[in-house]
């Protein structure tokens, strides 16, 4: 256990690192990567998508509990919990299901700057963390999907997994989700 809490903290440490070697966002989509990946980091990575953790530092942060048949739109047929919230910057959504799947989802954001923002806050192998991107997958939609498996030397650790799409109007346009290894 202390081993896990080390190495999420390790992670947590490179990631803030490099969130803070980047330069400043420029354009409102750029904005919205960043506030996405550090949501994801605060409420997903941080509490290793532990139910309690992720639902108490969700309330701490001014996400609000969506009602079921909203949290539905979101959670498909999963069993979860979902919260909302509304800044200057954007709108985002959090999702945990049952599985341990916790979701940071962005309303608008550009699909380009969030993979950047993405791949640039990935744990580097200094760290004693390998990454390995999957091959990306993209629908007819443009719905475009990246799986990222994080490996503390040859025991898996976590799954990222990027979602995002480039059209305007659509449902979200960017998704972080983490897994953590069990």
């Amino acid at each position: 256990m202390k081993a896990l809490a080390f190495a999420a903290a390790l992670l947590f440490a490179t990631a803030a690192y490099a969130a803070d070697a980047e330069p400043p966002a420029s354009t409102p989509g750029e904005q919205q990567a960043l506030y996405t990946m550090r949501m994801f980091m605060d409420l997903c990575l941080t509490p290793q998508a532990d139910p309690q953790k992720v639902g108490e530092q969700a309330e701490k942060t001014g996400f609000r509990p969506l009602r079921p048949e909203a949290a539905k739109r979101f959670l498909g047929n999963a069993e979860g919990r979902a919260w909302a919230v509304q800044l200057a910057v954007g709108d985002w959504a959090l999702t945990l299901d049952r599985q341990g799947v916790c979701t940071v989802w962005a309303r608008k954001v550009d699909a380009k700057a969030l993979e950047e923002v993405v791949s640039s806050w990935l744990p580097s192998r200094s760290t004693g963390f390998e990454t390995e991107p999957g091959q990306p997958t993209t629908t007819p939609n443009g719905l475009r999907t990246v799986v990222y498996s994080v490996h503390r030397g040859p025991a898996p650790y976590a799954s990222w997994v990027l979602s995002t799409s480039p059209v305007d109007g659509a449902f979200f346009q960017g998704a972080v989700s983490l897994r953590m290894a069990k």
